[in-house]
């Protein structure tokens, strides 16, 4: 018995097959070659480059950025004043990785931080930060509203002043924000803010006691130290 093999496949179907698995071997060899390169790539982002810090101390956040400028290839884009209201970072000599030190100098919580093209590393504030408002009364000791108290998030340049009623009201970050307040006469005082929404103050009398100065008619002034001074009387 003769057996006949007949070929079934039509030649469009052939040259479908043969279209699929060229495609097929030339997405594969992309796919190795990128995997490759990668990996032998070690400076893909900002989290491989290194700073070196000269010597221990604290620095603000714009000078943190200056110094990885200087020190890498990447540039900083960011509005004008975005970091006036946070602390100074604190810096340990030696070197560190970029990548750490942007978290250390801005809440992750608080930014956005994105690499775009030609090196620059874009900063823009995330709209999600959630701000508390602590408002409050400052008198003196006898309870009488102090005007004009300037009121300043420690660390910060962030600030607001009292009304002719003592009243203030302020925006803070974090619960653990320290208000330092100031005011012409009165000794400063530090208060931190904790979980109160309301956060009256009393300032303390600031006088600095002046020697008692007495007229005598031998035409000399004569102080509590027991000194003479010459003066003279125009009349």
């Amino acid at each position: 018995m003769k057996i006949k093999l007949f070929n079934v496949c039509s030649p469009g179907l052939l040259f479908r097959a043969r279209k699929q698995f060229l495609l097929i071997i030339m997405r594969t060899f992309l796919l190795l070659f990128f995997t490759t390169a990668l990996g032998f790539n070690t400076d893909i982002s900002y989290a491989q480059a290194q700073v070196n810090v000269e010597s221990s101390g604290e620095i603000t956040v714009d000078q943190v950025f200056q110094l990885i400028t200087e020190q890498t290839k990447y540039n900083f884009l960011y509005p004008e004043g975005l970091f006036s209201d946070l602390p100074k970072v604190k810096l340990i000599k030696g070197l560190i990785k970029v990548d750490k030190l942007i978290a250390q100098s801005i809440p992750e919580s608080q930014f956005n931080v994105v690499l775009s093209e030609g090196d620059t590393i874009i900063i823009e504030r995330s709209k999600s930060v959630n701000q508390i408002s602590v408002s409050g009364t400052v008198t003196d000791a006898s309870g009488t509203p102090i005007p004009y108290v300037y009121i300043r998030v420690k660390g910060t340049t962030k600030g607001v002043a009292t009304d002719f009623d003592g009243y203030y009201k302020i925006a803070i970050t974090s619960t653990n924000n320290v208000l330092i307040f100031n005011s012409l006469g009165f000794k400063d005082k530090e208060v931190l803010v904790g979980d109160r929404l309301i956060v009256d103050v009393v300032l303390e009398n600031d006088v600095t006691e002046l020697d008692a100065v007495e007229v005598v008619s031998t035409g000399y002034q004569k102080n509590s130290k027991g000194t003479q001074r010459r003066f003279i009387l125009k009349t």
